[in-house]
Formats: C-alpha cells, structure tokens, sequence
C-alpha cells in the first residue's frame, strides 16, 4: 500500500487519484507518521483519522495554502479562527517572519494542546501564539460539542463542554493590522465576522471562510458573502496550479460538498495580492 501514497503525492493530477485515494483510505495502516507542510514544519498525524490521513498526504486543502503563499509576506499579521492542529497556522509562519506574527485561535482543549506541542516542535513559538478559546460577536462563554474528529468540533448548543468566547476585535494587541483572516468554525463564521467589525472596518484583510453547499445551496444564499460583498469584498477560489489566475466567482456559484473561498477587498487583489 506504500506505493499509493507515493503516487499521490507525486502526482496530484494522476487519472483515477479519486479512486486510487479512496482505496487507500479504506485500507490504510494505522499509527502515526509526520507530515511536512509548506514552508517546511512537521506535524504528527494518525492515520485512524481521515482528516489527519489527508494531512500526511498533503491532499488537504492544497490549492489554498499554495496560494497562501503569495498572499503573506514578512511583518504580516495573520488570524487563524478554527486553526485546529495547525496546518494554516504554520504554514503561514515561515511567510510572516521576521516581524510577523500568527494568531491561531482553537476552543477544542485537546486539540489547542497538540496544536501548541507542534508549534514547539516547529521553534515557532514567538511567531505562532496559541489562544484556546473561540472567537465569537461578543464576550462570553458557550457550549461545544467534542467530536473524535479534531477538524468537527463545533460550538453547539447541545455540547457538554463550555469553552470561553472573545470577539477578535477584543484579543489582538494594539496597533495589530490583520493582513489575512482565514475562518473554518463549523457554522459559526458569522458570529467571527461581527465580533471583527473594528478590523474589517479598518483593515480591509483578505478573507477565506469555508462555504457549505448543503448548509447553504448556493453562494448568494450564504450570510458571509452577503456581509462581505454588501462592503466591497469580492469572492474568488485559489488558483488551481501555481502561475495560474484566481477564479473570480458569483453569487449563482455552488459546489457539490465544500470549498474555501477567498474574499478579497477589491479585484485588482487578485491579480498582485502582496503589493496592496
């Protein structure tokens, strides 16, 4: 089964990856094995989860930190909402530096601890800051539901664990200009948003928020855009392979499960995203 995961990583075009891919999945080894990220941090991964599995294989929202790539650059100030156990957080943080800083944000007790154990791994320490609570419209605390799953844990009523609750605007230092605010909260995005006003306002960050076609049916229909675009930002999805443009996208647009997108203060940010 070694041979499999080669071939993916190899060659993330390969006719029949979905097949080949989903028969490693279903037949994969147990334990753990350490992934690389771009920008070259390493992260323990196990393989019982799928998630972590397509961590390691470096399948996981491959295009977006691709383009991450170009869209931070040394001194930036970057949010992560939903960080988890860090795939956007670090690899933001070899972007950033020197000057810069991450602000990773993840309410999950246990996976705010591994996301730190790999951030210490890494020496990323003075560039990453941990915070374990959730981001959300006002000062408070909620419930969270825990799911085995490190990327599904959710703020939701029915959830047995109370976790703290801090709008942005309220946890980053004074003078702080965000650069880049990447959301992946599980329904909560909204709630990130409005407790983010001061920052939006003044800023004008580029946005990535993760759109659920089921929750939402088409772009349009989806409370993030409508905020977003009702004050100038303009969607648009990675670019597919490096050297190739953003996708600008409209309101009619949809997917069949999910996808990031980007959201940028104006349309010329597509074209030279580091010299806006």
């Amino acid at each position: 089964m070694e041979i499999i995961p080669w071939l993916l990583r190899s060659f993330p075009r390969l006719p029949l990856r979905g097949r080949l891919l989903g028969r490693w999945l279903d037949r994969r080894p147990s334990g753990r094995r350490e992934a690389v990220l771009p920008g070259g941090a390493r992260v323990s991964c196990d393989l019982a989860d799928s998630y972590e599995a397509m961590v390691w294989l470096g399948g996981e929202e491959t295009e977006d930190l691709a383009a991450l790539a170009g869209l931070l650059g040394p001194g930036d100030v970057f949010v992560d909402a939903g960080a988890c156990l860090g795939l956007w957080a670090l690899s933001a943080a070899p972007r950033v530096r020197p000057g810069g800083q991450v602000h990773a944000f993840e309410p999950n007790p246990l996976t705010a601890g591994r996301l730190r154990d790999n951030v210490e791994r890494n020496g990323l320490s003075k560039v990453v800051q941990v915070t374990a609570h959730a981001l959300g419209a006002a000062e408070g605390e909620a419930a969270f539901k825990l799911s085995r799953a490190p990327n599904l844990s959710r703020l939701d009523p029915a959830g047995r664990t109370r976790v703290p609750v801090r709008p942005l605007d309220a946890c980053l230092p004074p003078g702080a200009s965000v650069r880049g605010l990447k959301i992946d909260v599980e329904g909560a995005e909204m709630d990130v948003l409005r407790g983010a006003a001061r920052i939006l306002s003044e800023n004008r960050p580029w946005v990535c928020a993760e759109f659920t076609a089921q929750a939402h049916g088409t772009l349009g229909g989806w409370p993030v855009h409508a905020l977003l675009a009702g004050q100038g930002w303009q969607p648009f999805l990675a670019p597919a392979a490096p050297g190739r443009p953003w996708q600008p996208v409209g309101a009619g647009w949809t997917v069949p499960t999910y996808e990031n997108v980007f959201f940028f203060p104006d349309a010329s940010f597509a074209s030279e995203p580091r010299r806006r």
